[in-house]
Parts: C-alpha cells; structure tokens; sequence
C-alpha cells in the first residue's frame, strides 16, 4: 500500500547527523527536538503537549510483501529479513482532538509476541504506546528529515496547496530487529 496522496520533496531527505550539522534552519526548539528525537514519537507528543495521545485510523490492511522500489523508501529501508505480508497502517496522531501528525507505517509482524501482535492488529493505539506498554525495546534507525509539499494534505487540512510540511521517515527496531519503516508528516509546524 502506498501513501495515500502524492508527496513532492524540497531538496534532498538528510540524515538526522548531517541536519543537525547543518542547523542552517531556525526551527522552534521544541519542535527541532521532535523531529529530531529517536524516541518514541507518542511520548514526546505527551511531553510537549502535557496530554495524551489518541490515534484515528484512516486504513490498516495486510499487503503482499514490498518490492521496495517505493519511491519514499530507499534501498537502505528494505527489510533484512523476508517477508511475506506486512500489516500497512496510515493513521493520524491527535492531541487534544487536534491532528499533529499522519503517520503511514509498513511493519512486520513476523517475530512479535501474540499480545503485541494483537494490540497491534486492533489498531486503537498508537505504536508507541502499544510496544513501551508491552515493556517491549522500541528503537529507531536511519533517521532522514525534509520539507515538503502535499496539496491533496493540505486540502484535507484547510490550508493552501502550497503549504509545507516537514516529513521524517525511520526504520522502526523492535528488540533490536527491523520490523518496520514510517513515514511521519508534521501537520502544524511548517
């Protein structure tokens, strides 16, 4: 399943150690700290916002395993390991009834205990929740940031077809295994 509205990228996604490098952006220091973080995206949120995180899910179904030929997923986001299915999610994380993030993730549910398994197939909590309430190890790699643009996005939300929108895409390694990728678009800072 791919992305459910057309994304066009300004300039190249930077590695999250060359963007800080860079720090050319004066970004707001809490937002930096949030697109930056290789924690868990639903704690910062609670941290920022002093108050919990709910997920709307737009679609989650099982789809045959990727060819990996995606345009937002490069050769160094494939998978490791063989798959034969992944369970493909977009879903909007909200905070305080107010979306701040859409989310569309790609995750392996080969190797997960039943329980997280479960919790995950619900689909009624966000992952982040799921996996640090299963005191499950939830880790990100190849964290890679960039600006764009996103009209349908951008309709969807009220606001001009030019607004833009940081994006940041990771792998996802739960107990040290890649069992995931996520593409995370910033819906309120631009």
């Amino acid at each position: 399943m791919s992305i459910p509205f057309p994304l066009e990228t300004l300039g190249s996604w930077l590695h999250r150690d060359t963007f800080l490098q860079k720090n050319e952006l004066s970004l707001p220091e809490d937002f930096g700290r949030l697109l930056t973080s290789l924690d868990s995206m639903t704690l910062r949120l609670e941290r920022l916002y002093a108050g919990k995180v709910q997920i709307n899910m737009e679609k989650q179904v099982v789809v045959p395993a990727p060819t990996n030929g995606a345009r937002f997923w490069p050769a160094s986001y494939e998978f490791p390991h063989s798959q034969e299915s992944l369970l493909s999610r977009d879903a909007w994380l909200l905070v305080q009834d107010k979306r701040e993030i859409f989310a569309h993730t790609e995750l392996s549910l080969n190797g997960l205990d039943e329980h997280l398994r479960r919790g995950i197939e619900k689909g009624d909590l966000p992952l982040g929740t799921l996996i640090l309430n299963d005191n499950t190890t939830l880790e990100r790699a190849n964290l890679e940031l960039v600006q764009l643009k996103a009209p349908t996005l951008a309709g969807w939300l009220g606001a001009s077809s030019e607004k833009l929108f940081w994006a940041r895409r990771t792998l996802l390694l739960i107990e040290g295994r890649v069992q995931g990728r996520i593409l995370e678009i910033f819906l309120n800072w631009s």
